[in-house]
């Protein structure tokens, strides 16, 4: 399975977004631009969030579970979480069911979806990825 972030031209620090599974639109996305993490294409993993854990990110699991950013250069704990505006973000991806200028919003009810999907494939035993695209 391929998720593919297509960043859209930013709002101030506010990067949006959209992301596709396998090339199907999936929901809006938000980044924080002045912390985006490079383009390119990266694993995907599901583990334990320590900030989830702490009770500084929400996770729809309660064993804290959230998709991690795998290998990004220089960076780590980068992972794909509930956020509603760039200011909540510290290099991650959020996700979103609609967006409002630098805002996005149903950001919980994406993030359920683009979780349940990532486990489907991993459980059946597919890899899967992330391509992050720059701004067309």
């Amino acid at each position: 399975m391929i998720l593919t972030v297509r960043r859209l031209a930013p709002f101030g620090d506010a990067l949006p977004g959209d992301l596709f599974i396998d090339g199907a639109f999936e929901c809006v996305t938000l980044e924080r631009e002045s912390l985006a993490i490079p383009a390119g294409h990266y694993r995907l993993a599901m583990t334990v969030s320590g900030r989830a854990t702490a009770g500084g990110l929400w996770s729809p699991r309660a064993d804290h579970v959230l998709p991690l950013v795998c290998d990004v250069p220089g960076r780590d704990g980068i992972r794909i979480h509930a956020a509603n505006r760039a200011d909540q973000l510290q290099g991650c991806i959020a996700t979103g069911s609609t967006r409002d200028g630098m805002e996005i919003s149903g950001s919980r009810t994406a993030l359920i979806r683009v979780m349940a999907k990532i486990q489907v494939a991993l459980d059946a035993g597919g890899g899967v990825s992330i391509d992050v695209e720059e701004v067309a």
